[in-house]
């Protein structure tokens, strides 16, 4: 699973997918810096539920 947020949270609009901290308390790493933004990935398993 990928999310794309901001460096920097700015409590703008444009924030509504979330913020750095709040993905890295979910599991998820850094894959990419990009100027707009990081790239975040957090591998998911296969066939587990709970």
């Amino acid at each position: 699973m990928e999310a794309y947020p901001y460096k920097e949270s700015s409590y703008q609009s444009s924030d509504y997918g979330g913020h750095f901290e709040m993905y890295k308390k979910a599991g998820f790493h850094v894959l990419l810096e990009a100027e707009q933004g990081l790239v975040m990935r957090k591998q998911l398993n296969k066939g587990v539920s709970k």
